[in-house]
């Protein structure tokens, strides 16, 4: 079973590695980590607590309100646009 995790704060690859190792030390079970959003095959007996206590730890955090979920995947479109250089006519994106 799989279970996403919208995650604020995850703006650049550095924050994936970050997130990454922590599951990773955590001994979860990780499918994808991508800009904001994590997604875990299956839950390993890691508390929820202790995921939002280490993601809290470096400055990132679980989003559970649909508002900001979506603010949160506009502002990572954002980015990636503005990655690829292709910051022309913004307003209208």
């Amino acid at each position: 079973m799989e279970q996403t995790l919208n995650i604020k704060n995850m703006v650049c690859n550095r924050c994936k590695s970050t997130v990454l190792r922590e599951l990773e030390e955590l001994g979860c079970d990780i499918k994808s980590v991508e800009l904001g959003q994590i997604v875990l095959n299956e839950r390993t007996g890691i508390q929820a607590l202790e995921l939002e206590k280490v993601l809290h730890k470096h400055g990132f955090e679980i989003i559970k309100d649909e508002t900001e979920i979506l603010i949160e995947e506009i502002k990572i479109v954002l980015i990636k646009k503005i990655e690829k250089e292709d910051n022309a006519n913004l307003s209208s994106f």
